[in-house]
């Protein structure tokens, strides 16, 4: 039986972090090398304040965003930047975003406090005699 080595074996101990909107500590299982700021996100997570809640379903939507929009474009080289704008968007930083390539139009809006991804496709075929 092998015994693991001590570059792959990551101990864990409990750790604890504070909400970074209202103070509230929280202790949880996480790994030794944690930084401050890890443990205040993984904190902030598990607050029921406002705030706290707010920004965890933000992050909830920014990630199924990320993932929508990989799974709508993922063939297309713009992919990464137009993920780069998901953030803003959530943030209200940015009202809507809109890429058009070639017959293609992909647009991202918050609509009711949820990212909205549309792809448009436009086909046309025009035959001349």
């Amino acid at each position: 039986m092998e015994t693991p080595s001590r570059e792959t074996e990551r101990e864990t101990v409990i750790q604890f972090g504070e909400c970074r909107y209202c103070g509230q500590q929280y202790s949880f299982e996480g790994l030794s090398e944690m930084s401050e700021e890890e443990k205040t996100t993984i904190a902030t997570s598990k607050c029921d304040c406002e705030e706290a809640i707010e920004e965890t379903q933000r992050l909830d939507s920014v990630n199924l965003a990320k993932s929508n929009a990989k799974e709508l474009l993922g063939k297309y080289q713009f992919l990464e930047e137009f993920i780069a704008f998901i953030e803003p968007i959530a943030q209200k930083k940015l009202d809507q975003v809109q890429v058009k390539i070639e017959n293609v139009t992909v647009t991202m809006k918050l609509s009711n406090n949820r990212i909205k991804i549309t792809k448009k496709v436009t086909d046309s075929n025009t035959l001349e005699a």
